[in-house]
């Protein structure tokens, strides 16, 4: 295999990883907040799914206006702060959904997740 296309293989391998891991720890960290939500007084469906879509979506805008900075070749920095304050929320509010009194490894699976995503 040239140089090349191996070095676009690896990309290509990276970019699957990368969207892999974003997609499983989005799910997870939604699906916390969804609970955390449910259980602290959005007790509706409808409620209870749109209330993680309030910090979860600042990521993903921030991440798609950091995609469009970058294909521009530039730096967006309302871009970058929007998604790490998105991020810094989602890990904030995993840990925080967890409650007083737990173990220190509940925290630390309630951390993983979107700890992971701002990673990704």
């Amino acid at each position: 295999m040239k140089r090349p296309d191996a070095l676009r293989a690896l990309a290509g391998g990276a970019a699957i990883v990368t969207i892999a891991l974003t997609a499983a720890a989005f799910w997870l960290s939604y699906e916390h907040l969804h609970d955390v939500a449910h259980g602290n007084g959005l007790n509706d469906a409808a409620r209870s799914w749109a209330w993680p879509a309030t910090v979860d979506l600042f990521i993903v805008t921030g991440e798609l206006l950091i995609l469009r900075a970058s294909l521009r070749g530039c730096v967006d920095w309302w871009a970058i702060g929007l998604a790490a304050t998105g991020s810094l929320g989602s890990i904030a509010l995993n840990i925080a959904g967890v409650g007083a009194g737990a173990s220190r490894m509940e925290y630390i699976v309630a951390a993983v997740p979107p700890v992971a995503a701002l990673l990704a």
